[in-house]
């Protein structure tokens, strides 16, 4: 394989996986690095391994992604849930549900339920910091110097 097929291959790979090129490529070069630093010459088939090492870190990367994109996908669909009790059961209860009644409404471990709403009201404060700042530069007076 030449170095032009190479990267188109790596091209494809990275647009296939929603990985960007530049971080496929970075891995790619890890690989080569570290065939570099461990080759002999008297083992011989350098650019057999060269590729292979190339190949297995860069598969290495888009497997990684892939789980990351799974796990991220899993988390929106807990919060998900998790939102959803929480308005129900809150509404029936005419009060705010609790982690354990949440936790038993949906059959999860109540560390599950702390977990995931902890996350959730950090999102929250990082949101709502986000909101205040730009809500401050829009009350910011107009500078007629500038």
């Amino acid at each position: 394989m030449t170095l032009t097929r190479a990267s188109s291959h790596c091209r494809s790979l990275a647009s296939s996986a929603g990985v960007a090129f530049g971080d496929l490529f970075q891995e790619g070069t890890v690989g080569l690095i570290s065939v570099v630093a461990h080759y002999y010459q008297d083992d011989g088939g350098f650019h057999a391994r060269l590729l292979h090492a190339i190949a297995v870190t860069m598969d290495d990367v888009l497997a990684q992604t892939q789980e990351a994109q799974h796990n991220d996908e899993a988390f929106v669909i807990a919060c998900r849930l998790l939102e959803s009790a929480q308005r129900l059961l809150s509404e029936r209860l005419e009060r705010q549900a609790t982690p354990a009644e949440l936790a038993k409404l949906l059959q999860w471990e109540e560390a599950r339920v702390n977990v995931i709403l902890e996350m959730l009201r950090g999102a929250q404060v990082v949101d709502d910091q986000e909101l205040l700042d730009y809500l401050d530069v829009l009350d910011e007076p107009d500078d007629p110097e500038a």
